[in-house]
């Protein structure tokens, strides 16, 4: 294993690097392990990782084994290689590690060293490599980066491929303006393939229909689902073919740690207690519907599939419970997640601007007229002051600091940033520091504490409050 993540690391020097020549070349000399197992293909900015995980989870309930590939780690390097609800051993990463390095080998001998895959194209094939081993009923893959040159878009046919919230983000690589980005994550659709997105920004939307009408056939299995939101918090989830989904969607109630919302007439309560994550949460059940009737029933004819008077009431009824559960079983680390009772902390991996708006949001509905103690540690490469903007309505007080990320911003400039809106603000040398001063602070003034920024810094802050 050891040995295994020092050939990683050494492959970490290449960067990353957008297009698919190596990867064909890599999963061409493992044996395309990818067109074994099937996947439902995930991309967006925002959101991927919640709504795996609610997937997952409900999944799980309904007794399907779930094989789930996600990045970047944050609390465990192995976190990003999941199967039926645990991490990939060690022995198993190091005995797809040998498979995924030989053939790196063998590739490089035979290409004269022009072909050496990067990092997280090396990571994407040992998911590739550990899930045909696996074989387990359905791989939720994340998209790394944009999604037409992604290393995870070498599937050729996809179960279903599916479109969390997409914002600005990754600029340098994917283009400047919201449609440029949405173009490159709208390449992983695929003929054949269930459709899904939630809501959207209209021109992010105008990409995905278009994206979706060039794809689409007179095949009866293409479809696209579209779960919008409205500005008054309802939801009204529709469908390109037909109105499938007819009821909606309504908040009931929201505090840290607890969500009530109600779709189609059920009721379902998540302790991922963003307001984002009614839109992550009703997707994955949308979702769901399709790989259940799948694999229970192969159906292929998307109107029989919803409109099959044959399936037993106690099917439908086991569906529905496996939804329930699962949405209220569901965890992902780092997404509004409180770590602590007293004081009232939470984390949040609110990371770009788009993300950092939905956290202003649950901050002002879970803590209404009660300021926040803030730590922030930001990468340098993000809009910050945007972000900062946002939740500075709401600060007591804040504490920066510089996350463990060769891009990460220093906590000092940070905190001089942040003077344009809030004087109160102090710099921390180490995460240690800043969780030690927030809940000396908050003991005192009784304020929450929140955490948000880059991912980098959140499992050393975990950490920390544990100690604390």
């Amino acid at each position: 294993y050891k040995e295994a993540q020092e050939f990683l690391e050494e492959t970490k020097k290449r960067g990353s690097v957008l297009g698919l020549t190596n990867m064909y070349a890599l999963m061409e000399e493992l044996g395309n392990p990818q067109d074994l197992i099937p996947i439902v293909h995930i991309a967006g900015t925002n959101g991927k990782g919640s709504f795996g995980a609610y997937l997952t989870s409900i999944c799980k309930e309904a007794e399907f084994k779930v094989g789930r590939y996600c990045s970047p780690a944050v609390f465990s390097p192995l976190e990003c290689w999941q199967y039926d609800g645990r991490n990939i051993t060690e022995e198993e990463y190091a005995e797809c590690m040998s498979q995924v390095k030989n053939a790196c080998d063998i590739i490089a001998l035979h290409t004269d060293n022009q072909i050496l895959p990067t990092a997280f194209e090396i990571e994407t094939a040992l998911a590739f490599v550990y899930f045909a081993k696996m074989q387990p009923d359905v791989v939720l893959l994340e998209v790394g980066m944009g999604g037409r040159l992604d290393a995870t878009n070498v599937i050729k046919q996809p179960l279903a491929c599916v479109f969390t919230k997409i914002s600005r983000d990754h600029m340098q690589f994917l283009g400047e303006s919201l449609t440029e980005i949405a173009k490159e994550k709208a390449g992983i659709m695929k003929k054949g393939a269930y459709i899904f997105w939630g809501e959207q920004e209209p021109e992010v939307e105008a990409v995905l229909d278009a994206a979706f009408e060039a794809v689409i056939t007179q095949e009866k299995d293409e479809w696209c689902a579209k779960i919008e939101v409205s500005s008054t918090q309802s939801f009204s989830p529709k469908t390109i073919r037909g109105d499938v989904y007819t009821s909606r969607i309504k908040l009931i109630s929201q505090k840290p740690g607890e969500l009530r919302f109600s779709y189609l007439g059920v009721n379902y309560m998540t302790r991922m207690a963003g307001m984002y994550q009614m839109q992550n949460a009703t997707l994955a059940l949308a979702v769901f519907d399709v790989i259940w009737h799948k694999l229970l029933f192969g159906q292929e004819d998307e109107m029989q599939m919803w409109e099959d008077e044959n399936i037993p009431l106690a099917c439908w009824l086991d569906m529905e419970y496996a939804g329930r559960v699962g949405i209220l079983n569901a965890r992902w680390p780092g997404r509004f997640e409180v770590i602590g009772e007293s004081p009232l902390f939470v984390i949040d991996g609110a990371h770009n601007e788009d993300a950092v708006k939905q956290l202003a949001i649950t901050i002002e509905n879970s803590f209404t007229n009660q300021p926040v103690n803030f730590i922030i540690g930001i990468l340098a490469d993000k809009e910050h002051e945007k972000m900062l903007e946002l939740v500075m309505p709401f600060a007591n007080k804040i504490y920066t600091v510089t996350p463990p990320n060769p891009r990460g911003l220093d906590g000092k400039v940070l905190a001089e940033e942040v003077k344009q809106w809030h004087e109160d603000v102090l710099y921390c040398e180490t995460i240690e520091k800043a969780v030690q001063t927030a809940i000396t602070q908050s003991m005192q003034d009784g304020c929450p504490i929140v955490a948000f920024g880059s991912l980098s810094y959140l499992g050393e802050l975990r950490a920390c409050v544990t100690k604390c």
